[in-house]
C-alpha cells in the first residue's frame, strides 16, 4: 500500500531489483507502476518511490535520484540501490523529502524469492518514513527489521557485499590448490564442515 489511499507507488528502474521488486508489490497494491529509462505519464500523486537503478558514480546518482524525486515529488523515497555511506542522507537533505535506504539481498536469478525469504531492513533519518516502509514491506509479504542510521545500514550492505566476494575468490583460490595437489576440490571442502 503506498504512503495514502490516494496516492501510487512508483518504482524507478525496472532492472534486476527493481522487476521483482514491482512483481511483488503489485501482488499486494495491482495499481503500482513501474518506469525504466523512458518517463511515463503518472495521473495520481506519488507516496512511495522505489530507486532500483545501478550505483556507478555518487555524482550521478545523486542528480538522477533528484531529477526524479523532483518531477513526481514522492512522499517518502526508498533506495534499494547499493550505495556508499551517507548517499540516503545527502538526498534527502537536497530535496527535502524523507528518505529510507533498504538495500536488496539474495541472487538476482532469484530475486523474487529472495526477497520474500531474507529480511528487508529499512533505515532513515525519519522514524516515521521508517516505520511506515518497514510497515508497507511487511504488507507486501516481506520480513522487515531497522537498523538505527542509514549510514549504518549502507556499510553493512557493503560489506556484505565484500565478504561475498572475499568468499568467492577464497574458493577460487581453494580450487588452485586442490589441482596443484591433484586432489578433489569437494573431497578438501569435507574438513570445513561444521561438527553436526
Amino acid at each position: 500500500m503506498s504512503v495514502n489511499e490516494e496516492a501510487v507507488t512508483l518504482v524507478v528502474g525496472l532492472g534486476e531489483v527493481g522487476k521483482p521488486l514491482i512483481t511483488i508489490l503489485k501482488r499486494h497494491e495491482p495499481g503500482a507502476i513501474g518506469i525504466d529509462i523512458e518517463p511515463a505519464q503518472v495521473e495520481k500523486p506519488v507516496g512511495t518511490m522505489h530507486i532500483c537503478f545501478p550505483y556507478l558514480d555518487a555524482a550521478q546518482f545523486q542528480k538522477a535520484a533528484v531529477g526524479y524525486v523532483r518531477k513526481y515529488a514522492p512522499k517518502v523515497v526508498v533506495i534499494h540501490s547499493t550505495a556508499v555511506p551517507g548517499t540516503t542522507r545527502s538526498l534527502e537533505n537536497e530535496t527535502g523529502v524523507p528518505c529510507v535506504y533498504s538495500p536488496v539481498r539474495g541472487k538476482h536469478t532469484k530475486m523474487v524469492d529472495e526477497l520474500l525469504t531474507y529480511v528487508k531492513f529499512v533505515a532513515g533519518t525519519d522514524q516515521q518514513a521508517t516505520a511506515q516502509v518497514q510497515e508497507y514491506f511487511r504488507a507486501a509479504g516481506m520480513k522487515s527489521e531497522t537498523m538505527p542510521t542509514p549510514e549504518a545500514l549502507e556499510l553493512a550492505k557493503l560489506l556484505e557485499t565484500t565478504y561475498f566476494g572475499v568468499l568467492i575468490a577464497w574458493a577460487q583460490e581453494m580450487n588452485r590448490f586442490a589441482e596443484v595437489v591433484n586432489a578433489d576440490y569437494l573431497e578438501v571442502g569435507k574438513f570445513f564442515r561444521e561438527i553436526g
